[in-house]
């Protein structure tokens, strides 16, 4: 390895170190906290004080943080969300694009239900001002977090706006009682993003016949980590046949990653695919030996299930903070070592990779199926010990990326809700919002 080589390695890990480390997460939520504390403006002070929150594992902080936040939040917060770094990139925009109604309000008070992601659609909902304390006496909203931590900003926003309980689903298990602390009215349900994979959509191929010994599947962003894959490629065989799928995010594209890959000295002759449609990473996926992530955090990684239903077990770091890291078991995959240890364990990893049962596990402990009955008994539970009626269950539905009906039929009976809300709200609902079905309309 180079001098060169080294010192950007080097650079990359001190980086990586400074963003992700335990010690530099609890200063950085004192320091957030403080900052609130003599803000001159209760939106910067709740930008602040949530910032903090999300970034603290302290309890204590948390619990001096938590009724300063719903004190601001039960305040005017008129100015709040225009203080989010994001805000002005969606305002012009507020059509929501990406949710489902899976269930339809019924008579005597019966609650629908609204199942709103990513982030981008809270922030365009809550930028509308289409009346969403109305829409929240008619529906129950359940959101789905894509990171954890959580944006609490926006969630504490949510809160404050609807009515009622708000559900969410965390993109982290772990985080489920910093969740449901930070404020009364927030209830978690025990489902992640990557439970809502459709097991019958992958036809794995025999192992003998994959084409592909390891893959990657990862946007172009610095938190994938694709150098330190890198770093341990020049540890394995150069005639490895390795195929690295990805999309650009921002500014961050594939010259990008071919530049450090060079920079790293890999041997092997990586194939990059770009901007794929979800079906073709699936056949990837049931064409390769072994599939890998880099990140140290993120939401919950939804290709991790994924491959395991495509029958390919999937390498993740040891102690990522990823949410389907609890599905990697001596069955479907392995945790490996950091820093210079990547190398030996991955390569220990591709010698086993064919004797793993990833599908098997899978099948038996995951699949929208199994979510869909989770999440409905949750909210079925509620709305009865709240005494209001429930008579119809939610609607299947799986995530190929975006939430589609399991069934054309379901679809066609939930369109005049769809067409009510966009009558009643044309400014938050419109065409767009209305997902597929597996049928092939829309998916």
């Amino acid at each position: 390895m180079s001098f060169r080589t080294a010192l950007k390695e080097w650079t990359y890990r001190a980086k990586d170190f400074a963003q992700h480390s335990a010690a530099a997460a609890a200063v950085s939520g004192w320091v957030q906290a403080g900052r609130g504390a003599v803000s001159r403006s209760a939106a910067g002070r709740l930008r602040r004080y949530t910032r903090a929150y999300a970034k603290t594992e302290s309890t204590l902080l948390r619990g001096a943080l938590a009724p300063r936040i719903q004190r601001l939040l039960a305040d005017d917060t008129a100015g709040a969300l225009s203080e989010h770094p994001k805000y002005a990139g969606v305002a012009a925009a507020p059509q929501l694009n990406r949710g489902i109604v899976l269930k339809a309000p019924g008579p005597n008070g019966e609650r629908g239900v609204i199942h709103l992601t990513p982030e981008y659609n809270w922030m365009r909902f809550l930028a509308t001002g289409t009346g969403p304390a109305d829409l929240g006496e008619r529906f129950t909203f359940w959101l789905t977090v894509s990171w954890s931590p959580a944006d609490y900003h926006l969630l504490g926003l949510m809160a404050s706006r609807l009515p009622g309980t708000l559900f969410v689903s965390p993109g982290n298990r772990r985080e489920m009682a910093k969740l449901e602390a930070f404020h009364p009215r927030v209830r978690c349900l025990p489902l992640i993003a990557s439970d809502w994979i459709h097991p019958d959509l992958f036809r794995p191929k025999p192992k003998a016949d994959r084409q592909t010994d390891l893959l990657m599947v990862a946007n172009w962003a610095p938190f994938k980590r694709h150098w330190h894959l890198f770093a341990a490629l020049r540890h394995l065989p150069a005639g490895l046949r390795v195929t690295m799928i990805g999309q650009p995010d921002e500014s961050f594209t594939l010259d990008r990653i071919r530049r450090q890959m060079r920079e790293a000295g890999v041997r092997q002759d990586v194939r990059f695919l770009q901007n794929l449609g979800v079906r073709e990473v699936y056949d990837q996926l049931c064409d390769s030996r072994a599939s890998v992530i880099f990140s140290r955090r993120e939401g919950a990684c939804v290709v991790v299930v994924e491959s395991l239903f495509a029958d390919t077990p999937v390498g993740l770091l040891r102690g990522a903070r990823i949410g389907s890291a609890d599905y990697i078991n001596d069955r479907t995959g392995v945790f490996l070592g950091g820093g210079r240890r990547a190398g030996a364990d991955l390569a220990r990893f591709l010698d086993a990779a064919d004797t793993y049962q990833p599908r098997a596990w899978a099948v038996e402990h995951l699949s929208c199926h199994r979510s869909i009955a989770t999440a409905n008994a949750a909210l079925r539970d509620h709305e009865l010990q709240q005494g209001r009626p429930w008579t119809a269950d939610l609607t299947p539905f799986c995530w190929l990326p975006n939430p589609t009906y399991l069934r054309p039929d379901d679809r066609a009976a939930l369109l005049p809700t769809y067409q009510e809300l966009e009558s009643r709200y044309p400014t938050a609902f419109g065409p767009g919002f209305i997902p597929g079905a597996l049928d092939g309309t829309g998916d």
